[in-house]
């Protein structure tokens, strides 16, 4: 009932939302004196960009958990999320690794590298040279821990209390933590990403009912959707850098969820058209743009730019080298296969 939901969406939507994330890391750091430019680039990155980490959650849970009526179903989806989570993140960050030792080595690298037993494997299963795969980490243990969300599912009420309990402790920032060395903390687990994460789940689960949900909020006009999205985005990314009020994530979960709707409605209209990203791994372009965007960052450097053109510079050509690379590792099966995991 709902393949016809997943075939529009994940044509557009993974794509988006990874564009959104290179968006992100493309931030330059700015003093504390508020500019035109600041302001324009936190909305950006602080603002709308914060939708896509919880869409590729929720789209997450509910590909798991999507078809998951018993234990043994659950068992293979976890045997089978080894290859699709867990060797492209060894491989990524054990890349990223070599890299960073590599530009020490040739004395350009800003970064220590332990080359010590511990220190390469600290380096690479916490991915002390790759921060943005906190993300393929969250969800690794989030498939470590499948049986455990699986039996919750299974009880309505557990699932809304879930949900009450991880809302509540993302809006105090909650998480869990685990030091790595002096100056390293790593995430074990974060109640308010999980959220999300859990909240793709019980929609999985309550499928017919999240079917009819989409239908209702995709009768919005996309004025008013729009209009909702540039409040809420506007608002949190003043937040984040500007007011910080109490929590400065507290409007993300409206920010997602006005986006989750206005990609929705996008994705009938370009389905329609037979348009989709299917020739680009979104993947590899998660995991290839921080050291495209680090290598960019030194001929950027060399110019004296104003903030904004330099962040549209720098965010533009990211994107366009990270779609050229993973156009071409989807391309090669030896590394989709090591980078991708055989995604599609």
């Amino acid at each position: 009932m709902d393949q016809s939901f997943l075939n529009r969406f994940l044509k557009i939507t993974p794509f988006f939302c990874a564009v959104m994330v290179i968006g992100i890391h493309s931030y330059i750091k700015t003093g504390e004196e508020i500019t035109a430019g600041g302001v324009v680039q936190s909305v950006l990155c602080h603002g709308f960009f914060t939708a896509a980490v919880p869409i590729f959650f929720m789209i997450s849970g509910y590909l798991f958990y999507r078809n998951a009526d018993s234990f043994s179903v659950v068992l293979k989806k976890q045997k089978k999320r080894v290859l699709t989570y867990f060797v492209p993140f060894i491989s990524w960050s054990l890349l990223y690794y070599i890299a960073y030792f590599v530009m020490n080595k040739a004395g350009t690298g800003k970064t220590a590298v332990d080359t010590s037993v511990s220190g390469v494997i600290k380096g690479v299963l916490f991915y002390r040279y790759l921060f943005p795969f906190w993300f393929m980490f969250a969800l690794i243990v989030y498939t470590l821990l499948a049986d455990v969300i699986y039996l919750i599912l299974k009880n309505r009420a557990a699932s809304i209390a879930v949900l009450a309990v991880c809302a509540a402790a993302g809006a105090f920032a909650v998480s869990f933590k685990i030091n790595i060395d002096t100056n390293t903390a790593r995430t074990i687990f974060s109640p308010g990403f999980f959220m999300y994460y859990f909240t793709g789940a019980f929609a999985a689960v309550q499928k017919e009912k999240f079917l009819r949900l989409c239908e209702t909020f995709r009768k919005m006009s996309f004025p008013l959707v729009i209009s909702l999205l540039f409040v809420s985005g506007v608002l949190e990314g003043l937040n984040y850098d500007y007011f910080k009020i109490f929590n400065k994530r507290i409007l993300v979960p409206f920010v997602a969820f006005f986006t989750f709707v206005l990609f929705d409605k996008l994705s009938v209209v370009l389905y329609e058209k037979n348009f989709s990203f299917d020739k680009f791994s979104t993947f590899a372009m998660y995991g290839a743009h921080p050291m495209i965007g680090m290598l960019l960052s030194i001929p950027l450097s060399w110019f004296s730019l104003p903030l904004l053109p330099k962040y549209f510079i720098s965010f533009l050509l990211c994107t366009a080298l990270s779609v050229a690379v993973s156009f071409v590792i989807k391309k090669i099966k030896p590394l989709k296969f090591i980078l991708c995991g055989n995604r599609k």
